[in-house]
């Protein structure tokens, strides 16, 4: 979408200054008052009726919210080609900008993170989740160092919330910044630790102009964030004081438990830094996380008691691995967490590149035949779809391969594989009890 293709009257559209997966915004000019502003736009012929639904939810978020560092819009724009969000221009730089441009210096790195923390805490308080924090979405005016959060159309509402588990290009995430709980393959729900997860990431990048993974695929990246530890910011840069090292890992840890609890406690931290920076000139050690608390009460989302079990299931899932079929069954009464213990293989599933499928037997269900395996297939296939052309091939040729004349038999139940393996022979018909 560009200024000579937009049909949004009343507005024309100059600079682009960010372009995402589904929305672009530009730099414009409100006609009728000559008021520069800035318009988020998603072209209703090349996205999703979704990402419509998400920029609607953005403005609600924004209007409602009214704080220092979120930009609230003007309005909320639509016609038969464009939804487009209008607001005011903060006619500040991305923070991705600022870093490409120059290395920031200590007391820059320190006031802009003390802001950022700052702007996390009032968020949270208002139990909104942004979901999405690294410095394309983190705008900084040059002169003041202050800070506007923006792209809120993946922002949460509640203060806590499940992610399924989705293909790497179903993940409507940015990979290098995501949380491991947001990738589906934690077994644990998200809630406002995931941003600071994004933040840790987001510091990391700030203090060494680097990325702590730099994977090019993504299934190797969500790898990464759930089992890798990344090289500690002072040991790519010694200059790099320890304590905001530390502090950065910390942000990063795994587990949310293992992280600040609250943007308040990590804002005070970076605040001690700064302190010690402008009389001493230097940081020196203490012990992180002193003043943070989590204002709501949360058990800690880990699986108590089922060690065997799952040890069991991780060896069977190793023996598959080498290419031994493995069939485990986990019984037990309604409520048990039969469930719970099946979601922990999402880890080392991921770990060895394999794919994580299911179904439920619904008692409502028990006259269709095979209802949890077509359930668990067609999960499959949706995987499968996200991927790549060549990944698409390698499915086509070896389920084609595997199935044989009998690919329309298949295709009857789960008619979804027909968009993998393509229309099939029709089937010989039979009487009723055969077939």
């Amino acid at each position: 979408m560009s200024s000579s293709s937009s049909h949004l009257l009343g507005y024309t559209f100059k600079n682009k200054i960010y372009e995402g997966r589904h929305a672009q915004i530009f730099q414009g000019v409100r006609q009728k008052d000559s008021q520069p502003v800035l318009i988020k736009a998603i072209s209703k012929k090349n996205e999703h009726e979704h990402s419509a639904i998400q920029l609607k939810n953005e403005y609600e978020i924004l209007s409602q919210l009214k704080l220092a560092c979120t930009i609230e819009p003007y309005s909320l724009e639509e016609n038969h080609e464009e939804v487009a969000l209008i607001f005011p221009d903060f006619k500040g730089k991305s923070l991705k900008t600022l870093i490409q441009q120059e290395r920031l210096s200590l007391n820059s790195f320190l006031e802009i993170a003390i802001k950022l923390a700052g702007a996390l805490d009032h968020l949270h308080k208002k139990n909104v989740i942004h979901g999405e924090i690294y410095p394309e979405n983190i705008l900084v005016s040059p002169s003041t160092k202050n800070i506007k959060l923006i792209n809120f159309d993946n922002a949460s509402l509640l203060s806590r919330e499940e992610q399924t588990l989705a293909a790497p290009q179903q993940l409507e995430r940015n990979l290098f910044y995501i949380s491991p709980e947001q990738t589906g393959r934690m077994n644990q729900s998200i809630d406002c630790r995931t941003d600071l997860y994004s933040l840790g990431v987001t510091l990391y990048e700030m203090l060494t102009g680097l990325l702590p993974f730099d994977a090019s695929d993504p299934m190797e990246l969500i790898h990464c964030h759930i089992a890798k530890t990344p090289l500690a910011p002072s040991q790519r840069n010694p200059k790099i004081p320890s304590m905001l090292s530390e502090m950065t890992l910390k942000l990063m840890s795994k587990n949310p438990e293992d992280r600040y609890q609250s943007a308040l406690g990590l804002r005070y931290d970076l605040f001690q830094c700064k302190e010690q920076l402008a009389k001493t000139n230097n940081i020196s050690t203490f012990p992180l996380g002193s003043h943070d608390a989590k204002e709501d009460f949360q058990v800690p989302q880990k699986l108590y008691g089922r060690s065997k079990q799952f040890a069991d299931l991780v060896a069977c899932l190793r023996q598959s691995h080498q290419g031994k079929a493995r069939l485990a069954w986990v019984t037990g009464y309604s409520g048990v967490g039969k469930t719970a213990l099946v979601r922990e293989l999402y880890k080392p599933i991921t770990q060895a590149r394999g794919y994580f499928i299911s179904g439920k037997c619904d008692p409502y269900q028990r006259r269709t035949p095979y209802n949890a395996m077509i359930q668990a297939f067609e999960q499959l296939i949706e995987q499968i779809l996200a991927e790549g052309r060549e990944q698409l091939s390698y499915w086509k040729e070896n389920i084609n391969q595997a199935l044989g004349s009998n690919a329309q038999v298949i295709l009857e139940i789960i008619p979804s594989l027909q968009a993998i393996i393509g229309p099939q022979p029709p089937l010989q018909l039979l009487p009723v009890t055969e077939t």
